[in-house]
This record gives structure tokens, C-alpha cells and sequence, in this order.
């Protein structure tokens, strides 16, 4: 009888026990956290990449568009104009050190036959990144005639992301504007001869020469 009594009184008290974790609710919210943490901080990383990433691209074609504005504003560029408008594009990219972009401006004339002629050129950094292929022929009547050239602005840009968690490689962004001379037929480079500027881009200076 005593041993079923004691019995009894153990069931009695686990089940009390039981019952008494079930309601205990300390440290729930520690195990939770433990469980999503890992999901949340992965996910602030790969915003913070993406944010990075989607911040530069924008500078890019922004530079893209500014350097084609202020080289069109004029009807000859020469080593001087150059200089300050690649080192103001540079700027406007919010880089640290340009020797990672590459920047080629072009200007091109259309003569009645339909022959494309490449009137001025500039390059900063040939070769440092891959910039966007580009076809005058491609270009549509309508905008690049015998009596109207156009200016060809390209940029490319070996981007390194931050490489918290997703994006672990570096890789090229890279734009092209086209543009029409504002104040003269065409843009010629230096002189009328359609000069070939090659341009050095260091930290946020720049030299053409």
C-alpha cells in the first residue's frame, strides 16, 4: 500500500514538472534568436553587397553621361580640356584611384556616301578594363548624317565588391552614351585632323598626352 502511495506521489510530481516546463517560457526567445540570426545577419550582408554594388553602377553611368555633356559643349577638345574633363568625370565616379577605369570618348562624321570617319579620340587607362563594343554603322541615319556627327562616351570600371558573404569576385560595370555636338557639326580633338589623345588616369589626376 506505501509503494503505491509513493508511486503515486512520483507520477504526481512529474507530471507537475512536466506541466511546469510546458508554462516556462524563459529563454524562448533565445532559441529563436538563435534560430533566425543566422538568416538575418546573411541577409544584412547581401543587402549591404547589393547596395554597394547598385551605388557604383549608378556612378558609372552617371560619369558616362557627364563626360559626354561636357565634351559635346564644345567644338574642339585639346589636351587641356581633356584633362579637366576626365579628371571631373573621375570625380563624379567617387572613386578612389582611377587607374581601375578605363574612359574613351569618340567623336565620329558621316560623309554623303555614308562613310563613317572617326574625327577625334581620347583614351585614359587603354586597356586597364574592357569597355563596351561599339559600331558606328550601327548607328541609326536619323541621328549621325553628313551634316551632324556624333560623340561616343564609354566607360568601364573593375568594380571589387565588398566580399562579405556573396559576391566574392571582382567584375567589370561599364556604360556608353551617345551624344550630339551642341555648338558645331562635329567635335574635332586637338585639330581638324582628328587627333588621337592617349590619357593617363592616377588617384584623381589626370594627363593626356
Amino acid at each position: 500500500m506505501k509503494e503505491k502511495h509513493t508511486t503515486a506521489k512520483l507520477k504526481t510530481r512529474l507530471q507537475q514538472s512536466v506541466a511546469g516546463l510546458r508554462q516556462d517560457e524563459n529563454g524562448l526567445a533565445a532559441i529563436e534568436f538563435a534560430i533566425l540570426a543566422p538568416l538575418l545577419i546573411s541577409m544584412y550582408f547581401g543587402l549591404a553587397e547589393i547596395a554597394s554594388a547598385v551605388a557604383v553602377d549608378r556612378a558609372v553611368s552617371h560619369a558616362t553621361n557627364v563626360i559626354g555633356d561636357l565634351a559635346s559643349q564644345t567644338s574642339n577638345l585639346d589636351k587641356d580640356d581633356l584633362e579637366d574633363v576626365l579628371s571631373a568625370t573621375i570625380r563624379v565616379m567617387n572613386i578612389e584611384n582611377a587607374s581601375g577605369a578605363t574612359i574613351q570618348i569618340d567623336s565620329w562624321a558621316r560623309d554623303s556616301d555614308g562613310k563613317n570617319t572617326l574625327v577625334g579620340s581620347a583614351v585614359m587607362n587603354s586597356g586597364s578594363a574592357p569597355l563596351p563594343s561599339f559600331d558606328p554603322a550601327g548607328v541609326d541615319g536619323a541621328m549621325m548624317t553628313e551634316n551632324s556627327g556624333i560623340l561616343v562616351a564609354r566607360i568601364a570600371y573593375n568594380y571589387s565588391p565588398l566580399k562579405f558573404m556573396y559576391m566574392k569576385q571582382d567584375f567589370t560595370m561599364s556604360d556608353t552614351f551617345i551624344l550630339k555636338p551642341r555648338r558645331s557639326s562635329e567635335v574635332t580633338f586637338g585639330s581638324t585632323d582628328g587627333k588621337t589623345y592617349s590619357c593617363t588616369g592616377s588617384g584623381k589626376t589626370v594627363s593626356c598626352s
